[in-house]
């Protein structure tokens, strides 16, 4: 092997090596701020968005392909709610394993191109450091901003301004400033020590923010404590790549890049699988009207709370097994409504795209009512429960799935009973 090549081969060598710890480092940041989002959103007394509902599905999609029993959290059939247990836990660490080494997946091509120009790659070398240093604390603090004001059963008060009353971004900004004298000079190699201990301090404090508010939700989420060890070893390797261990390390990675680039290939597609939208299956188009079946199902709650299962099928029957309210006389009714009633009920399962939804990523409490809606069409069944009482949400598909549910109520409601037993006056115990 002559100089010249040795010489381009030493480049790429390094080039690869830089770009795979800084795709480490974003893939980690971008994860964790993804984490804390959901987590957050999890947390706050309305619910603003989807990302919890989504993170919880990718969990029970890694339970459903490992064939494990997870528990159901709400069940129409008692009002005490089971939580979540160890196979919910290990779904959890898997689906954040796989979505974190995505994110890195994601980031490490965008950087492979970026260094293909010379402007580009002259760029990058220069932000390299800070990128590796703010990052992950850069992101974290937008997601502290936009979410600074969600009330929380924990903190129900306004905090008020972020920008003078948080800790962290204050901080940051005098890390910045201090930090900017020497990681932003183009000369920088005289003060490697003195950046090392930054790093080791600067990390030690992000670090821990970026742990305390990701660690945990209704079980400990270790995986993300193993990822948030790249954020500094990343930053360290990287100030300290052109000792004989990193060189060593660098080689490695230069010598396997095609398992490396195998190894992204397989994970991309265990994102696609994880993270892809579920298809929806039209409900409002049957091929044989006599396979129809849809039930609402409604649990009782420590209270004054109706308690019932009705059935309505393609031909038009319709029956009703339930107690009103704090009656201990189960009542029985059957009677009929029109074609034209069903087809309003698929029309509004459709609309809530109800055959994509898993109701075990839905919130849920220990004391609450329940409902559940179970709809057959062409010999596929599906099942959805959730809690009835979700007052804290204003948005989301668990919101719409119980507004469906209730209008499904109502448009039951129109039924001509034609037998009762039991309590037979007005459908009071419909509601």
């Amino acid at each position: 092997m002559n100089q010249g090549t040795a010489g381009l081969q030493g480049a790429g060598r390094s080039a690869l090596f830089d770009d795979f710890l800084l795709s480490l480092n974003l893939g980690v940041s971008l994860l964790s701020a993804g984490l804390i989002f959901a987590l957050k959103s999890a947390g706050s007394l309305l619910n603003i968005n989807d990302s919890i509902y989504l993170a919880l599905r990718s969990v029970y999609r890694v339970s459903d392909f490992l064939g494990f029993v997870p528990v159901n959290p709400v069940s129409t059939n008692a009002v005490r709610r089971e939580m979540p247990g160890s196979v919910e836990q290990l779904g959890a660490e898997i689906a954040v394993l796989i979505t974190g080494l995505a994110a890195m997946v994601f980031v490490l091509p965008i950087l492979r191109l970026l260094s293909r120009a010379q402007r580009s790659r002259q760029v990058l070398d220069f932000v390299r450091l800070p990128v590796l240093l703010f990052a992950g604390p850069v992101l974290f603090l937008l997601i502290s901003f936009f979410t600074w004001n969600w009330a929380t059963w924990m903190q129900l008060d306004i905090h008020g301004s972020f920008f003078r009353n948080s800790p962290p971004f204050l901080l940051f900004v005098v890390e910045f400033l201090c930090a900017s004298a020497t990681i932003l000079r183009p000369n920088r190699q005289s003060a490697t020590w003195a950046i090392a201990m930054f790093v080791i301090f600067h990390w030690a404090f992000w670090g821990y923010c970026l742990w305390n508010e990701s660690h945990a939700w209704l079980f400990p989420i270790y995986g993300q404590d193993l990822l948030l060890i790249l954020l500094p070893a990343s930053t360290l390797l990287w100030l300290w790549r052109d000792r004989p261990s990193a060189n060593g390390l660098a080689e490695r990675v230069y010598r396997h890049r095609k398992v490396l680039y195998t190894l992204c290939g397989v994970v991309a597609v265990l994102a696609v699988a994880l993270w892809h939208p579920a298809r929806n299956v039209d409900l409002s188009h049957p091929r044989d009207w006599r396979t129809i079946e849809v039930a609402v199902s409604r649990g009782p709650c420590y209270g004054s709370c109706a308690a019932y299962t009705i059935i309505a099928r393609g031909d038009g029957q319709v029956e009703y097994v339930g107690r009103a309210r704090h009656s201990q006389t189960e009542t029985r009714k059957s009677g009929r409504i029109s074609r034209e009633k069903i087809l309003e009920i698929l029309k509004g399962l459709d609309g809530v795209e109800f055959s994509t939804l898993d109701g075990r990523a839905f919130r849920w409490a220990f004391d609450t009512p329940s409902i559940e809606v179970r709809a057959s069409v062409d010999g596929r069944t599906k099942v959805v429960a959730s809690d009835a009482y979700n007052e804290r949400s204003s948005v989301g598909r668990q919101t719409r799935f119980l507004e469906t549910a209730r209008e499904i109520d109502a448009i039951l409601s129109s039924t001509v009973w034609r037998r009762c037993d039991g309590e037979c006056g007005a459908s009071g115990a419909m509601r």
